[in-house]
C-alpha cells in the first residue's frame, strides 16, 4: 500500500518550490525520489497532479503517495519536531517555550537557504518552521554549514528584535570548542584566557576571509579569546600536536575562529578552506573515514543579566517587553558537549 502524506504550506514561503518544501518535511528523501514520484503522478498540489518541480505558495495543499520502500525516510508532521526522532540527525531541541527556541544543530546543514544552496536542498530554518508549523520562527544568528552546536531562534518579532540587538552589542556570550593544529600563542595548561587581535577582509563573492596584522581598506577589527583545555604534543604527521580549545568571539565576523586561528598557525582539524589537507588526512572518524568538516562546536550561550536586558529593550521602540519576559530570559545559560568526529 502506498504511504500518504499531506501538508498545508505555511505562510512566509517565498522562494520555496515543491521539492524544497517536501525535502524540508522529509530531509532523508533525495531530489530523485521526489521527481520520480512526480513523474509517476503520485504528487498533487491543490488536487492537480504535478509532473515536475514548481513554486509553492502559502495555503497550497500538497499530497504525496510514496512506495513502501521509502517508509524509513519519511517523517510524520508533528506540532513539535522533538516528536519526530528522524529529525535528530539535523537538530535537537535543547529548550523551547512560546518565545524562544534553542537547538543543537548538526554539522552538514545550512541554517537558511542562500545563493550557495543547491536546488531542493533543505535548510534548517525551513525545516523547523514546517515541522513546528510556525512561520514566525526566525534565526537570531548563524552557524556555518559544517559547524555544529547551539543556535538561538525567536518565536516572536519582539524577542527576535531583542536578541539580535543584544548580539550586535556583544551582550550575549557565545563560547565554542574546537580541535586545532599546534599550540596557539601564549596557551598553556593554566586554563587562563588569552587574546589575539587582527583585521579581517571579507571576499563575499569567493566566500572567503583573509586576516591581516595591519589594517587595510575595508578591513574590520577582530578579537578572539581562547583557553587551552588539553594539549596532545606529539599528534599529527609532523609532530606539531593537537590542542582542544575553548574559544570566545569578542567580535563575531564571518569564519572568524577558523580564519584567525589558521592565521596564527593553528588551523582547525578538518577545515578544508583554511586548514591543511595533508594534515587533515591523518585523522579519521570512528568509521575510519577521513574527517571532512571543521572540528568546531558552538558549545555555550549565556544571556545577559536583567539590567542589560532592560536597557536593550528600552531602545527598541516598536515593541513592548514585560518584566516577566525579561526576567525569564535573564542569565539563562545553555551548554552542550562538543561532538567532534575524532576521539583523541
Amino acid at each position: 500500500m502506498p504511504i500518504k502524506q499531506s501538508w498545508l504550506v505555511p505562510p512566509n514561503t517565498e522562494g520555496q518550490t515543491m521539492i524544497s518544501f517536501i525535502r524540508s518535511m522529509n530531509p532523508a528523501l533525495d531530489k530523485g525520489h521526489i521527481l520520480k514520484a512526480a513523474k509517476n503522478k503520485d504528487i498533487r498540489i491543490n488536487g492537480q497532479r504535478i509532473r515536475t518541480d514548481m513554486p509553492v505558495a502559502s495555503g497550497d495543499e500538497i499530497v504525496c503517495f510514496w512506495p513502501d520502500n521509502l517508509a524509513d525516510r519519511l517523517i510524520e508532521a508533528s506540532a513539535e519536531s522533538k516528536a519526530s526522532p528522524k529529525l535528530d540527525r539535523y537538530y535537537q531541541i535543547v529548550y523551547s517555550d512560546e518565545d524562544l527556541i534553542v537547538i543543537n544543530k548538526a554539522p552538514g546543514i545550512s541554517v537558511h537557504s542562500d545563493r550557495h544552496s543547491q536546488a531542493g536542498e533543505p535548510d534548517l530554518l525551513t525545516m523547523i518552521r514546517n515541522s513546528m508549523q510556525d512561520s514566525r520562527i526566525e534565526l537570531c544568528h548563524r552557524l556555518d554549514r559544517n559547524t555544529s552546536g547551539l543556535l538561538l531562534l525567536a518565536r516572536t518579532q519582539a524577542v527576535h528584535a531583542l536578541l539580535t540587538a543584544l548580539i550586535r552589542e556583544h551582550s550575549i556570550r557565545k563560547l565554542y570548542q574546537c580541535l586545532a593544529k599546534g599550540l596557539p600563542p601564549d596557551a598553556s595548561d593554566d586554563a587562563n584566557w588569552h587574546q589575539i587581535t587582527g583585521w579581517l577582509e571579507k571576499d563575499a563573492d569567493a566566500g572567503n576571509v583573509y586576516i591581516h596584522e595591519k589594517r587595510q581598506p575595508g578591513d574590520k577589527k577582530i578579537t578572539t579569546r581562547y583557553r587551552l583545555i588539553r594539549h596532545w604534543p606529539d599528534l599529527g604527521p609532523d609532530g606539531s600536536g593537537i590542542s582542544h580549545l575553548e574559544v570566545e568571539l569578542v567580535t563575531g565576523r564571518t569564519h572568524q575562529i577558523r580564519a584567525h586561528l589558521a592565521a596564527v598557525g593553528c588551523p582547525l582539524l578538518g577545515d578544508g578552506k583554511y586548514g591543511r589537507n595533508s594534515f587533515n588526512q591523518s585523522f579519521h572518524d570512528s568509521r575510519g573515514r577521513t574527517i571532512k568538516r571543521q572540528q568546531l562546536t558552538a558549545s555555550s550561550i549565556t544571556l545577559p543579566d536583567l539590567q542589560t536586558l532592560k536597557e536593550a529593550a528600552a531602545g527598541i521602540r516598536e515593541h513592548k517587553y514585560t518584566e516577566a519576559l525579561l526576567a525569564k530570559l535573564a542569565d539563562r545559560s545553555f551548554r552542550i558537549e562538543p561532538d567532534f568526529d575524532i576521539r583523541l
